[in-house]
């Protein structure tokens, strides 16, 4: 499957932009040289996982900071519960292999020096098509879509509180609040039915309110099996009902 993606990749690459024409008063590349140059890009390997490694590692880490910026805990919280910051790993690493392209880009030219232009040709020439307007392409289209995945993630949260429950969502992007006195259910299920339609054997908490909203201890803002107690005392104390076992 993910061979048939790069295939299907590389093909309308090839299309949408093609190899551009060499400089005519240039000479063809030989085969010592692409020998030469096809040895400097299987090397390249190695700047481009330093390179994705410390770049992704910053984006996490800024990823991870500006997540906490908002919503934060007030005076009264109880619990304050967010995403795990090891949600923002996939996003980061996306950013660490685009943003590294200009270093390694750079360093190249700086080995290479004259002898640049050369190899981006060959390197164009081998694949087919122009990997410059191809980057290009490839950070326009994934770029808001990692800022819109950053944000789906990092807006979500639960603030319990003396007084109620906070639930903020990316959308309706707005907050939903439930003093305890309409918390209707407090369940503590031992499986669940997972997308695929398998039951899976693992158990969680639900908290139901009395206009139909809910929350659980899967949600996104999945809490570990510690905070998850504390926090279903919390609200059996406060709203006066009593866990429900379900299977």
């Amino acid at each position: 499957m993910s061979r048939f993606a790069v295939q299907s990749s590389f093909s309308m690459f090839r299309r949408l932009f093609p190899v551009r024409p060499p400089d005519p008063s240039e000479p063809p590349l030989t085969d010592e040289e692409r020998k030469t140059f096809h040895r400097w890009e299987m090397a390249s390997i190695i700047p481009i996982f330093l390179f994705t490694a410390a770049f992704g590692s910053l984006w996490y880490l800024a990823m991870k900071e500006a997540a906490g910026l908002w919503p934060t805990a007030t005076p009264a919280t109880r619990f304050l519960l967010r995403p795990e910051p090891i949600s923002f790993a996939a996003p980061a690493l996306i950013l660490g292999i685009l943003s590294s392209a200009l270093p390694i880009d750079g360093l190249y030219r700086l080995l290479l020096r004259e002898r640049y232009r050369r190899f981006e040709r060959a390197c164009h020439e081998r694949v087919g098509f122009d990997g410059d307007r191809a980057l290009i392409l490839i950070a326009v289209v994934f770029l808001p879509s990692i800022v819109a995945l950053f944000y789906l993630i990092a807006a979500n949260a639960v603030r319990f509180t003396d007084s109620g429950i906070e639930i903020a969502r990316p959308i309706p992007f707005r907050s939903r609040s439930h003093a305890y006195r309409q918390v209707r259910a407090i369940e503590h299920w031992m499986s669940f039915r997972a997308p695929s339609g398998n039951i899976v054997h693992r158990p969680y908490y639900a908290i139901l309110f009395d206009d139909g909203d809910s929350w659980t201890t899967e949600d996104i803002c999945q809490p570990s099996p510690r905070v998850a107690e504390a926090v279903i005392r919390l609200v059996a104390e406060k709203s006066g009902r009593d866990v429900v076992e379900r299977p």
